[in-house]
């Protein structure tokens, strides 16, 4: 079996989110040829880099406008006509011709509209999986010729199906994260057993860096009495120049490759919440301070977060993010609570994976050649 998965760089919840379909299918699959195709270099090899540093300059600086396209498109009609259609269109062809796959499972809406125009025009048999990688019932993740969805939350089944998804090609599975996240969890020091110890604060900005730029805000959290801080800057290297060894309770890395292991050794972690992030927290049960919510899917995250009590939404200036840090960091109660909600939902997830929704796309591909082989036979059969 040959699995293509189309993922793409705005940020890097999509790339991972690719990544860990990529192991869990071959961990569960011995057989299985998986690959990630990165679709904006794949189709604009030449321009890839300009777009995805466009699309960070409208996060960084445009978010208004991003905002207001999400909530334009967010009830839309379904199925909509991809952006570069044309050229979609004859990228999803070329690579049908050099890959040959047997499934595609799609981590960006632009990927699942584009493979789903695509089969609708030229009648395309081959299955997509769509992996939605926010907790968002957005409609621009919906597409008629889609086989199966991945979705984050049982709130976004209904709101698939509130739209016209039928329901039993919805698998709620959370989202996707690494099998590194997987691993059996390491006691932390200084839980339960009377130790007393300094409390671990990871901040993180995501792949693109969106962290405070205030120097102020570091000082007071550097002063912050009995706590380590772990700053991981991401792309932004301008901020990392600037912190990097000037406070003696803040280390600060740029990209690292084990983020596991931070958040893991971490007792809080402060953050944008994007989806691939809160679901590689609950992996390691590790409580997510969400920091600011700007964007509109990462309000939606910040919602499910607060829902489900994995953590809790920050709002405010420096002086007032830092207070509830503080606050939060010193009660154990609530940090203990939190983990615990956070395991409650690591098991109900447990229960569903990527193996099932592969499974499903199979049975049905093999019922639908069933029929038409029977309608065939049916058609000709007695006059052979």
């Amino acid at each position: 079996m040959k699995v293509v998965i189309l993922a793409g760089k705005f940020g890097m919840g999509h790339y991972q989110a690719a990544r860990a379909v990529l192991e869990q299918l071959e961990k569960e699959y011995g057989d299985v040829q998986v690959e990630v195709v990165d679709w904006m270099e794949y189709i604009f090899p030449q321009l890839s880099g300009m777009i995805y540093k466009t699309y960070a300059a409208i996060v960084n600086h445009c978010q208004w406008y991003y905002n207001h396209r999400y909530s334009r498109l967010e009830n839309a009609e379904i199925d909509q006509r991809p952006e570069v259609a044309l050229a979609g269109r004859w990228g999803v062809s070329r690579l049908l011709k050099e890959k040959k796959p047997d499934i595609l499972i799609a981590t960006l809406a632009l990927c699942a509209k584009t493979v789903s125009s695509y089969k609708e025009k030229h009648r395309c048999q081959v299955p997509l999986i769509t992996c939605v990688t926010d907790i968002t019932g957005h409609s621009e993740w919906i597409n008629r010729h889609t086989d199966a969805y991945m979705v984050g939350s049982e709130k976004v089944k209904y709101e698939f199906i509130r739209k016209g998804v039928p329901r039993e090609k919805i698998f709620v599975t959370g989202i996707p994260v690494r099998l590194e996240f997987h691993e059996k969890l390491r006691t932390k020091n200084g839980y339960g057993n009377g130790c007393k110890k300094r409390r671990k604060l990871l901040l993180m900005g995501g792949g693109l860096g969106l962290l405070p730029h205030d120097l102020s805000f570091y000082e007071a959290l550097d002063r912050m009495p009995g706590v380590e801080t772990t700053l991981i800057t991401g792309s932004n290297q301008a901020l990392r120049r600037r912190l990097e060894g000037r406070f003696p309770h803040i280390q600060v890395l740029g990209y690292v490759q084990n983020i596991s292991d931070h958040l893991r050794d971490s007792d809080l972690v402060v953050t944008k919440p994007g989806g691939i992030t809160v679901f590689e927290a609950v992996s390691v049960a590790t409580p997510v301070a969400a920091l600011n919510p700007r964007l509109k899917q990462e309000v939606y995250n910040a919602v499910y977060l607060e829902e489900n009590r994995l953590g809790e939404v920050i709002w405010g200036d420096a002086e007032e993010c830092l207070d509830r840090l503080e606050a939060l960091l010193s009660d154990s109660r609530k940090l203990a609570y939190y983990k615990m909600q956070m395991r409650r939902l690591q098991h109900r997830l447990d229960y569903h994976g990527i193996s099932e929704v592969i499974d499903y796309v199979i049975r049905e591909e093999m019922n639908r050649y069933a029929a038409k082989h029977r309608k065939l036979r049916g058609a000709v059969g007695f006059n052979i």
